[in-house]
């Protein structure tokens, strides 16, 4: 744990950031506590169901919920979407659009045929 401390920088984000995040529109209404600042935590706690989820990917479009596409993806390697960086994303958003719009595959038949689901 010290060692993942030392990794992890104290985080920035406050509710206020968050509720500012919501006035313009890029959070949903905040019911059931869907969304939430790590306050005083260095190392992410999450409870289940929880993820972690950096402001700067909110700010340049990442909608949630996400699609079953990444879902699968981050399911089939055991990773979360903090281990992706920006550019993953736009990657795998890429593939998913090639696949759909040039290709022709579908987003479930995508899913089922490389094994995410």
């Amino acid at each position: 744990m010290a060692a993942a401390a030392q990794i992890w920088p104290a985080s920035v984000t406050k509710p206020k950031h968050l509720l500012k995040l919501h006035e313009q529109g890029y959070l949903p209404e905040q019911k059931l506590e869907e969304w939430k600042a790590p306050g005083e935590n260095r190392i992410p706690n999450l409870e289940p169901g929880e993820i972690v989820l950096f402001v700067p990917f909110i700010e340049h479009g990442l909608g949630l919920p996400t699609s079953p596409f990444l879902h699968g993806f981050l399911h089939y390697y055991g990773i979360t979407l903090n281990h992706l960086n920006p550019n993953s994303i736009l990657h795998l958003s890429i593939f998913v659009h090639l696949c759909e719009t040039f290709l022709g595959i579908p987003l479930p038949s995508l899913c089922s045929a490389i094994s995410l689901n």
